[in-house]
């Protein structure tokens, strides 16, 4: 009976997802998403999954080259974050994910806006099962559709490239690829129930059922919601996020396997704060508020839909080679009427503030992907090798209208005292006049792509990677009344040398070049080129304790011309515009050891530094740290403690600083947040074999610190508070 139930639920899933593609507007069940994996043709695991308690690290990734290798045969700096790693952290998200991967940090833009930076430069790209889901245009900041918020309930792992994609990317910056692989289907019936709780009333679900829907295995399906719901520190702010996601896999005969996934995603914020906290008062003291202030009325909000549909057929043509076409199609909208302020409040009344920014943006984003790959090995003087070639077709088209509230009129009020017991802006709410668009920036972009790449056994010990890759990047667009409408064709070229000094332990080098179209104006309102470069990266690997446990070490240098600095960031008429820089140089090196000691202790951690610097050798992005440290492991306990397991980790990372013009005395003043550290800590125990119940404690000694963001006028934005949760878990 357990089993019937789990087929109807998992076959009427697809049901509300399909409608949910046509209607991606629909409120989403009360729930949220979960683990789901890769797509691969064969009855046994595929290459490169890790599985839920399989421990940190995974035998094989493509993210890199679009060959399936080992993280100690890629020429480049590779990793990969599992849902058991996930899990044990308390990662909920990718963006709490990726904030414990060794060389990445988020950086809070405000309440529901994070950027991902990776040696030195902004991440602007993420994937999705293979296939791009976000702009590698350097594209507003303000506009996030949630792309940075999927629920990890819905991921098998994420792969991390750090450095330059430029092979299987094209269009990129020279910081960190990353690849979100999904959960599939098992053959085998399984499934899980969650439930959470934790700071400032949180509660969590998580639903996961998976398993043949054919007597004969050869459809499988799974299900997953995840749902989250919780208050925060800051004042009047909430928010609740629910995700769906369902696949079917089908062996259409014994070489032969059609895929077809739908993933939903709704998120919504009450009284998010836009931009941060003002640095000054007027009389040019520093502000102390507390982690609990905010400017966000309580009308303000942040209402983000997401749908994803992805269908893949794979066939072998052979047991060496198989042929892989695939579509995506995105469509996600978000909903922000919100206010923006800006000054410098008095130290008495804490009045001053006045809007920078008073409109409701309701934007449209959808994407068209269409991709076509050839994998397989062959033999030549007497070796095997490896090759892989394909084309891909991105197509985006976007509209980002502002609408002003017809209920207020110019020279908008000041905010007041935002900290005071009830504050609100205005006297009433909004009104949202959507017959008259105010400002507007929408257009499309397109990317058509080919490539090729081979690994050639020169050796037994020493294999050669080359490949490259023609791109054609086209944008026409209304960026807020500037016509934008260029063309960018770029060849890409790329080579990898792997030496096995022995079987344990590789050196490797590798060069690729780099480009990445921009949408942003110089001073003069001319659109920006895009930034070409070059990267260059050495480093050596070893697969450790019957390959569980792999370390690597790496140095990296990236020059780069057109180089955008975004503390140059001036706003000119509700435009930004910027400095373009010639000749900038990332330097750095990375320290990092991934899997198992033994199988009852894991460990993730290492050590990475990056310094960019302009062409007068001066440090740019002085926000972003140039060195951290990430380190997190587990340990099951045995004898009287047996099922339980225990852990925690630290983050560290350097000093961050800003120069920023006093409002009272006119100069320039360093603004600094010193080096700090971070610790979290967790426990599981499993109560028997099908349940468990698990406790994080996140900033267990609950450091305070902040992130610049010199760009919006002298702002900063807190960290998060010591915060705890606590889940428990029941296996089928």
């Amino acid at each position: 009976m357990r089993r019937n139930a789990a087929l109807i639920a998992l076959s009427s899933a697809f049901v509300p997802l399909d409608a949910l593609a046509q209607t991606p507007d629909a409120p989403p069940a009360n729930g949220q998403a979960q683990e789901l994996s890769t797509v691969v043709v064969e009855a046994q695991r595929p290459v490169g999954q890790a599985g839920n308690n399989e421990g940190y690290k995974t035998s094989r990734m493509n993210t890199a080259t679009g060959m399936n290798l080992s993280a100690k045969d890629t020429p480049q700096s590779v990793t990969s974050v599992t849902a058991q790693r996930m899990a044990d952290q308390g990662s909920n998200d990718t963006i709490s994910a990726l904030d414990n991967v060794v060389g990445l940090q988020t950086k809070t833009v405000d309440a529901d806006r994070l950027r991902i930076y990776s040696r030195g430069s902004v991440v602007n790209t993420t994937i999705f099962n293979g296939m791009p889901i976000t702009a590698p245009d350097s594209s507003d900041h303000r506009f996030d559709f949630g792309d940075t918020f999927v629920d990890s309930a819905l991921l098998e792992r994420i792969e991390v490239l750090r450095g330059a994609n430029g092979l299987m990317q094209g269009a990129g910056t020279p910081s960190a690829a990353i690849n979100l692989v999904q959960k599939r289907p098992t053959y085998d019936y399984q499934g899980s129930f969650e439930l959470g709780t934790g700071s400032w009333d949180r509660k969590r679900g998580v639903m996961d059922l998976s398993g043949p829907l054919t007597d004969d295995r050869s459809v499988r399906g799974r299900f997953v919601y995840a749902g989250t719901e919780q208050d925060a520190e800051m004042n009047r702010y909430s928010r609740e996020q629910h995700s769906l996601y369902g696949v079917v896999e089908a062996d259409l005969d014994d070489q032969t396997t059609f895929t077809l996934r739908n993933t939903y995603q709704y998120r919504d914020s009450d009284s998010p704060m836009v931009g941060g906290l003002p640095i000054f008062y007027s009389d040019g003291s520093r502000t102390r508020y507390s982690r609990s202030a905010s400017t966000s009325p309580e009308w303000a909000s942040n209402t983000t839909r997401n749908y994803i549909g992805q269908a893949e057929l794979e066939h072998y043509l052979n047991p060496d080679w198989s042929v892989d076409f695939s579509f995506m199609y995105s469509r996600a909208t978000m909903d922000q009427p919100s206010l923006w302020s800006f000054g410098a409040p008095d130290p008495q009344t804490n009045e001053g503030l006045v809007p920078g920014s008073f409109y409701d943006i309701d934007s449209e984003r959808i994407q068209r992907t269409f991709n076509v790959r050839v994998n397989g090995r062959f033999n030549w003087l007497g070796r095997e090798h490896e090759m892989v070639m394909g084309a891909t077709h991105w197509h985006q088209e976007f509209e980002f209208p502002y609408y002003s509230p017809s209920n207020f009129s110019r020279p908008y009020p000041p905010l007041g005292d935002f900290t005071r017991s009830g504050f609100d802006y205005g006297d009433e709410r909004p009104d949202w006049d959507k017959s008259t668009v105010i400002r507007n920036q929408n257009g499309e972009q397109e990317q058509t792509s080919a490539y090729i790449a081979t690994n050639w056994a020169l050796t037994d010990d020493l294999h050669l990677l080359l490949g490259s890759r023609l791109d054609r990047w086209e944008t026409d667009q209304n960026a807020f009344g500037t016509p934008i409408d260029k063309s960018v064709h770029e060849w890409t070229p790329y080579t990898g040398l792997t030496w096995a000094l022995t079987p344990e332990v590789n050196l490797y080098t590798s060069y690729t070049r780099i480009f990445t179209p921009q949408n942003r104006l110089g001073r003069s309102r001319e659109v920006i080129d895009p930034v070409t470069g070059s990267n260059y990266e050495a480093g050596i690997k070893s697969s450790l304790f019957e390959d569980r446990l792999d370390l690597s070490a790496a140095v990296f240098e990236s020059i780069q011309d057109n180089y955008v600095d975004s503390t140059s960031a001036q706003l000119d008429d509700g435009l930004y515009t910027y400095e373009a820089y010639d000749n900038v140089k990332t330097r750095g090196f990375e320290f990092e050891a991934n899997g198992a000691v033994t199988p009852q202790w894991n460990i993730y951690g290492g050590y990475s530094y990056a310094r960019i610097e302009s062409p007068d050798d001066e440090r740019m992005n002085t926000d972003i740290p140039t060195s951290q440290v990430k380190l997190f492991t587990t340990y099951d306990l045995a004898g009287p403690l047996d099922g339980l397991t225990v852990g925690g980790g630290v983050k560290w990372q350097s000093k961050t600083f800003a120069d920023i013009t006093n409002p009272a005395s006119g100069e320039s003043e360093r603004i600094q947040q010193d080096d700090f550290f971070t610790t979290d800590l967790m426990a599981r125990y499993r109560v028997n074999q099908n349940l468990s119940l698990t406790a994080n404690l996140y900033n267990a000694f609950d450091e305070k610190y902040y992130y610049l963001e010199p760009v919006s006028f002298s702002q900063y934005f807190y960290g998060a508070p010591r915060s705890f949760s606590v889940g428990l878990k029941y296996d089928l």
